[in-house]
């Protein structure tokens, strides 16, 4: 494949002589598209509309160009994400198919010396309750801890927000054509996960409109901190304890309803339940 890829001469001396060969194909080609035009011209006895055929032609023939350039790439690296790909499904398949012959089924999750020395496949629920150690909330709510596999905490401020949204439109034919693009913004208040500067905005009268003659509050880092995800270093599964990548592969994205507050921190106040 790599001598393949190699320049050599011949390739050379072809691409020198190529400009010759591409003015005898766009005299051809005009002489054509001439022809087809008179006979248009006779059936319907209405010319057609005027055209730089040899800008046309050179339009086409460097588009022909860049193609023939530019597919070998793309084939090239088409066939190696592929193969990549392949190689990855088929490892894996191969891994699940070699671990189901050898593994050992454990029945009792309460006894841990069930396949001592032999990899294990068990079907558990996880013992929440033994999770180490517990994992604290952070900020104002760092009184609050949880016991369980992990805590992701998203933190939300209520804040004026800006939409961009960008349309792009077509006139006129031929060389006459233009492309225009129209960027449009929208405001309305809503839930943010990070502090939106409203001395930014584009349109501060809109904006003031939408959500009123306000400045979105700053973001005070030591009561408000940024969203984060804390994970427990061990769990227990029957007689079993889970610790490191095992742990980490379970999802913490269960909401958590009704969660017991102990006192509410400073400068917040309780919507109902939350």
């Amino acid at each position: 494949l790599k001598s393949g890829l190699r320049p050599r001469g011949p390739l050379r001396t072809a691409a020198e002589q190529a400009p010759g060969a591409a003015s005898g194909a766009l005299a051809s080609m005009a002489e054509v598209l001439a022809f087809f035009g008179g006979i248009y011209n006779k059936i319907f006895a209405v010319p057609l509309p005027s055209l730089d055929v040899g800008e046309a032609s050179k339009k086409i023939c460097m588009s022909i160009v860049c193609a023939l350039c530019i597919a070998p790439v793309l084939i090239i690296i088409g066939t190696f994400i592929t193969g990549f790909n392949e190689k990855n499904s088929v490892c894996e398949t191969r891994a699940i198919d070699e671990a189901e012959e050898v593994l050992f089924a454990v029945g009792n999750c309460q006894d841990s010396s069930a396949g001592a020395g032999e990899l294990v496949y068990l079907t558990c629920d996880l013992d929440l309750a033994t999770a180490e150690p517990p994992i604290p909330a952070t900020g104002d709510f760092s009184a609050y801890t949880h016991v369980g596999v992990g805590l992701r905490t998203r933190v939300e401020m209520y804040q004026c927000i800006e939409t961009k949204k960008t349309t792009t439109s077509q006139s006129g034919s031929g060389s006459n054509k233009k492309t225009t693009k129209t960027t449009t913004y929208s405001y309305a208040m809503g839930w943010a996960s990070h502090h939106i500067d409203t001395s930014s905005f584009a349109d501060r009268e809109k904006a003031n409109r939408a959500c009123g003659p306000v400045t979105n509050p700053s973001w005070e880092r030591d009561w408000m901190p940024m969203g984060s995800t804390e994970r427990a270093t061990s769990v227990n599964i029957g007689a079993f304890q889970l610790t490191g990548r095992l742990l980490s592969g379970i999802d913490v994205g269960a909401p958590l309803e009704d969660v017991p507050i102990p006192t509410t921190p400073r400068a917040w106040s309780r919507d109902r339940n939350t």
